[in-house]
């Protein structure tokens, strides 16, 4: 198997959603659960890192705010390439464009 196994469990992860029982999300199981235990399969791309890997994330580091664009998403700060970074992306990339249109006063 070329993916390492992760497996979550969404009822501690999702504190505010109430689940019928135990939920858990597998990725890339060692092998296949049985059919009664599948709510929904998906297949879905992750990152692959690669010792280059950080050099790409400060190269779009560096380009932010060029020409007035800039750069969100689970790929473009350093990590597993999940929602957590989509949302620290996110987070940080909003900062930076109302610093851009508000020198630095942000509107909370």
């Amino acid at each position: 198997q070329e993916e390492p196994l992760l497996t979550f469990w969404l009822n501690r992860y999702y504190d505010s959603i109430k689940f019928d029982g135990d939920v858990f999300q597998t990725w890339a199981p060692l092998k296949p659960p049985r059919d009664e235990c599948v709510i929904r399969k998906f297949e879905m791309s992750r990152v692959i890192h690669t010792s280059a890997s950080k050099d790409m994330v400060k190269l779009v580091e560096n380009e932010q705010g060029k020409e007035g664009f800039y750069y969100a998403g689970s790929y473009v700060v350093y990590g597993m390439g999940l929602l957590e970074q989509a949302a620290t992306s996110g987070r940080l990339t909003g900062e930076r464009v109302v610093t851009a249109l508000f020198g630095g006063e942000k509107n909370t």
